[in-house]
């Protein structure tokens, strides 16, 4: 047998949760030791191989390649024509004292063309590439000194931690819970409503109770619970929430130029040029105070 060093070139496909890359070699140039495979010789005839690690980012996190001490074991790699019709596939991999973990090596690889690349372990049973969703389509060139492949088995990114805060309420729960909205008020389009002022909270839930075809009461409602659910400590860092608050909080305020100055029963309709404006601002506040955004709702 010959060893042969490879270059890479690579590829990325979804394997369940994680994600896996394949690098084919192309041509042979010298390269690091591990990048070699072996060819098999039976007199005249030279047989191609198919060699590689299955590894995990582990010291370089950043490079996507292969470096000692991240190859992975107890995984088997399978390949399939692209109808299904199996190729050739691995044992599970084991840790060897000499190519270290994860390293497979197709002897006799049985010629240039397509084929379809996947990996199985305890969650993915399926060995026929052809029915697994992440399967990766490969084109392998034909080589005379074999072929180097890397598969890259990338964790999947943590979820992010579950959402906390008192929760969202929806207009209907501030219009019912006055005790619950804080002391120093909520402004609105310029107006403060607090009590003790010349608006009260009372006033501004009694538009928060109007039901009509006049829009600028629909954002009036949302952007109050918005700003009412930001202000008892919700977290209010959603894309694009901030802006949105901001944007609604200018349309509604009077005086303003337009496209701004709709104060609240102003009587906007839903045909009109400025509603086109301001209703992505509406449903954003409305997602977000019913609990579908970076806060979770009300129980």
């Amino acid at each position: 047998m010959e060893r042969h060093d490879m270059t890479m070139r690579a590829a990325r496909y979804l394997l369940g949760a994680g994600i896996i890359a394949v690098a084919m070699v192309a041509t042979a140039q010298p390269a690091a030791a591990q990048d070699t495979c072996f060819e098999t010789s039976e007199g005249s005839m030279t047989y191609p191989a198919l060699c590689g690690y299955v590894f995990t980012d582990q010291t370089q996190p950043a490079d996507h390649e292969y470096d000692a001490g991240e190859g992975v074991s107890n995984v088997q790699v399978f390949v399939t024509l692209q109808d299904g019709t199996p190729v050739n596939n691995t044992g599970y991999l084991d840790c060897d004292p000499i190519a270290g973990c994860g390293y497979f090596n197709f002897i006799d690889w049985p010629k240039a063309g397509t084929y379809l690349f996947c990996i199985v372990d305890d969650q993915h049973t399926e060995t026929n590439c052809k029915l697994r969703d992440d399967a990766i389509m490969v084109t392998v060139v034909l080589s005379p000194t074999g072929y180097y492949t890397e598969l890259e088995l990338v964790p999947p990114t943590p979820p992010p931690p579950p959402p906390t805060g008192p929760g969202t309420g929806t207009p209907g729960y501030w219009k019912n819970h006055p005790e619950a909205w804080p002391v120093q008020g909520v402004t609105i389009g310029g107006v403060l409503y607090k009590n003790g002022t010349a608006n009260e909270i009372s006033a501004a839930i009694k538009w928060m109770g109007k039901v009509g075809g006049d829009k600028t009461i629909t954002i009036f409602s949302s952007l109050i619970s918005a700003k009412l659910n930001v202000a008892v400590g919700n977290d209010g860092s959603c894309v694009g929430l901030p802006e949105a608050i901001a944007s609604a909080d200018l349309w509604l305020t009077a005086g303003l130029p337009a496209p701004n100055g709709h104060p609240v029963g102003s009587g906007v309709k839903a045909s009109s040029a400025a509603w086109t404006l301001a209703e992505p601002w509406h449903t954003l506040m409305d997602d977000y105070n019913n609990g579908k955004l970076c806060a979770p709702h009300r129980d």
